[in-house]
């Protein structure tokens, strides 16, 4: 901007800039449900809005009751409903005095759950016009949780008030679009026959769930248009913000390896996953060295980690106990973790391991069958049921085989969350002049999360290195800029020694 005329000007510089803080427990979870949208992650917050948003979990999935867990401890849920073969609910409605259609009133979602919900069409308080009240029960004891009612829509579809348009897209600033229903008014339709509607009752379509018969594609995903279904649905890192993922009670080898590579991919999320049901130690051992058992791959990677065994906890939903995979409790665990500590402290041991909501676990592994599940080259987490403690989780490894650092789950999860925070940061960077200003800018910018780090027990010591000896001549003329942070990640005491020396009477300490 130039000054020509005489006056007082001012501009704002803004040179407050500093690293955001950062959720470090956002859980991703795919899984079935009874209602809801289908390959839409949708962010849940608690229990409440699970259960309106997806319905109750039924018992031969465990997507749901894993989000379920994971709420007792953490508020970050990001839930993605798989179900190609689910089926929406529907009920015909008649034009008046005729077998002709007059319109199809279709559930929202598909599943079971919208079999439940009722229409009633009735006369409007205006002659010609027609109002509908939707009934959203609770479940199949008949307890009401919604009504929404549209007033006075006609069948001029011209006219903001057509009865299709107002239900299904909310047209009109008087009414918002219904929450459960979409409506289909045949062309030409007149007056339809009036009364309350049930949908999916005989003879209209059924809602199904699309639980059942689920296959490893189901979950896998794929691309379709701007679109993508099942794993595919949480590939982005820029449109989607998680850190942990799972496809729980899922132990097909094709999608276990797909939920690994997704977070390799992405690079800012770790994978929770489950052994079978049923197996003992040996055969854990055997399963995670070779989850497809046809002499193939192993589970090998530090952007996962494998929990054993399952674990009994009381389901308020079918009011019984039931047994389920690890990996929800595993994460409640982690988020509790990060709440009292931080990511990059173990989330193990008597302090941020202890698993309150079981009751009990498939096999409590002694010291023995630990040594086997926790040594070189095995990477199995055993959960343990320790008779003054209960149950607890003892085991703070990723399934990386090679013996460094990322090896631990206490440094791979720090290291994701530093991670981000510094690309979140530098983003701000990007297409400023590369030269020493913005180097000095970076380091300006990532020293303080690390000496925050370093302060927290993150880091044994670091360095941040953005000059002239990292950006050479070749590097700036291909318009790039590179950054060195060294760190020293803090180790976990897994094991502590103690030796007792006894001594003669006369002995001197000091010699021993």
């Amino acid at each position: 901007m130039a000054f020509i005329s005489p006056g007082a000007y001012w501009r704002e510089l803004d040179f407050s800039e500093y690293a955001p803080s950062l959720a470090s427990t956002r859980y991703g979870v795919l899984g079935g449900a009874t209602w809801g949208p289908e390959d839409e992650p949708t962010v849940i917050t608690n229990e409440n809005d699970m259960t309106l948003q997806f319905g109750k979990p039924v018992a031969s999935d465990y997507g749901l009751h894993s989000g379920l867990h994971y709420l007792r401890r953490g508020n970050q849920l990001m839930y993605c409903r798989v179900g190609n073969n689910a089926q929406k609910a529907d009920a015909i409605v008649l034009e008046n005095g005729s077998s002709a259609t007059n319109m199809t009133i279709t559930a929202k979602y598909s599943g079971s759950r919208g079999n439940n919900i009722q229409v009633t069409i009735a006369n409007g308080t205006t002659a010609g016009k027609y109002k509908v009240t939707v009934v959203m029960p609770l479940d199949d004891e008949g307890l009401v949780t919604d009504t929404e009612t549209f007033y006075d829509l006609d069948y001029t579809t011209t006219s903001k008030y057509f009865m299709e348009d107002a239900v299904n897209d909310g047209v009109y600033a008087e009414m918002n679009k219904s929450r459960y229903i979409e409506i289909d008014v045949e062309d030409g339709a007149t007056a339809p026959t009036l009364g309350t509607y049930t949908l999916g009752q005989s003879p209209n379509t059924a809602g199904t769930d699309g639980i059942t018969g689920l296959t490893s594609a189901d979950y896998i995903g794929l691309y379709t248009g701007q679109s993508a279904t099942g794993l595919k649905a949480f590939a982005n890192a820029e449109i989607l913000d998680v850190n942990l993922l799972a496809v729980p009670g899922v132990t097909d080898a094709s999608v276990l390896f797909e939920l690994l590579s997704t977070c390799e991919t992405r690079a800012d999320a770790m994978a929770i996953i489950d052994p079978r049901w049923g197996l003992n130690t040996n055969e854990v051992v055997t399963w995670h060295n070779d989850p497809a058992e046809t002499g193939g791959n192993s589970l090998n990677s530090s952007y996962g980690a494998l929990y054993w065994p399952w674990i009994q906890a009381y389901d308020a939903y079918t009011q019984k106990d039931m047994w389920f995979p690890p990996n929800g409790f595993v994460a409640a665990q982690m988020a509790y973790n990060d709440y009292i500590a931080a990511p990059w402290f173990a989330p193990a041991g008597l302090n941020r391991g202890a698993i309150r909501s079981g009751l009990k676990l498939e096999m409590s592994p002694d010291s023995g069958q630990r040594d086997t599940l926790y040594g070189f080259p095995n990477s199995i987490n055993p959960i343990v049921n320790f008779n003054a403690y209960g149950i607890t989780i003892w085991g703070n490894q990723t399934l990386q085989r090679k013996t460094s650092a990322l090896r631990d789950i206490n440094v791979r999860r720090g290291l994701l969350y530093f991670e981000k925070i510094v690309a979140t940061s530098v983003l701000y960077l990007v297409f400023d002049p590369n030269d020493p200003v913005t180097q000095k800018r970076f380091t300006n910018l990532v020293s303080p999360v690390a000496e925050d780090i370093k302060k927290r027990r993150g880091f044994y010591d670091f360095r941040v290195i953005c000059d002239e000896s990292t950006n050479p001549d070749i590097a700036i003329d291909r318009k790039e800029m590179y950054g060195k942070v060294l760190i020293k990640p803090t180790r976990a005491a897994e094991k502590i020694v103690v030796d007792f020396a006894v001594l003669a009477s006369g002995a001197e300490f000091a010699e021993y």
